[in-house]
């Protein structure tokens, strides 16, 4: 196992892509300490900023500190895990393919931003577009699965393709934004207009019923399998409470019918 331990805190962001089992996995200490970090407009290495112990041969890798101002942190990997002690900057497990991200804090902005596999999870919460696409792009997240134990901000899943976004407490404005597929499941709050422009996906509220768009069509009272099948993945992984909740009866609800309409909203039935 690989130790990275933050030196200091930081007012200007460093931006640390190299930290990832794909990019340490094989490297001596000397060779990671050497590798490159942009802390702003500076090129500098990254012994400026962490400690370095221990080896990433097993794809292994704990950071430790309050790496709330270190970004993208485990962009792009695919295999191995990552552990961070601590709160963990913006663009977290942007593009990740595949391996396990674990934040015992919070996580910025873009957390696992258009993702195609693996598995994030943070203990706390979350900034804005969890799970979505960037700015210009209209792929989101592609697959794989994040768990949010706390709250999550604005466009979580907008433009999403595919995948599983558990938000266990509330989640902000335009969730699900012009999704094609997918699904996002918010055990709080909803906040206003989910589902803003979806084609397809599904968004399933857990908690008080949202505030819908008058483009999203009452459809029945449903109790779908694969929600119950998303129910025992959830709770075989720890999320009991969800996943005890996704066993129940939901209002379902179509939309958004100024897009294809294929999509649905599911709100917890009386």
């Amino acid at each position: 196992m690989l130790t990275l331990s933050l030196l200091h805190n930081h007012l200007v962001p460093v931006e640390a892509e190299c930290i990832s089992p794909n990019t340490l996995a094989g490297l001596a200490v000397c060779e990671i300490e050497r590798l490159s970090v942009f802390h702003g407009n500076r090129k500098e290495s990254l012994a400026d900023h962490f400690s370095v112990e221990g080896s990433a041969s097993d794809e292994s890798i704990v950071v430790k500190g309050d790496c709330s101002r270190i970004k993208w942190l485990g962009a792009s990997m695919s295999r191995g895990t990552l552990r961070v002690d601590g709160s963990a900057g913006m663009h977290i497990g942007s593009r990740m393919s595949g391996g396990e991200i674990l934040v015992s804090g919070d996580a910025g902005d873009w957390a696992g931003a258009e993702m195609s596999g693996g598995m994030l999870k943070v203990h706390g919460n979350v900034g804005n577009c969890a799970g979505a696409g960037y700015r210009g792009s209209v792929h989101g997240m592609k697959g794989g699965t994040i768990i949010i134990d706390g709250d999550a901000g604005h466009e979580t899943g907008a433009y999403l393709r595919r995948g599983l976004i558990v938000v266990q407490k509330s989640v902000g404005d335009f969730c699900g934004f012009n999704a094609l597929a997918g699904t996002v499941i918010a055990g709080g709050r909803l906040g206003l207009r989910p589902g803003a422009g979806m084609k397809r996906a599904s968004i399933v509220a857990c908690g008080p019923a949202p505030e819908l768009l008058p483009t999203f069509q009452w459809s029945g009272v449903v109790a779908p399998q694969y929600i119950r099948m998303i129910g025992c993945h959830l709770r075989t992984i720890g999320v009991d409470g969800l996943g005890q909740i996704l066993f129940r009866r939901f209002v379902r609800y179509c939309g958004d019918m100024v897009a294809l309409g294929k999509g649905e909203i599911l709100t917890l039935a009386p």
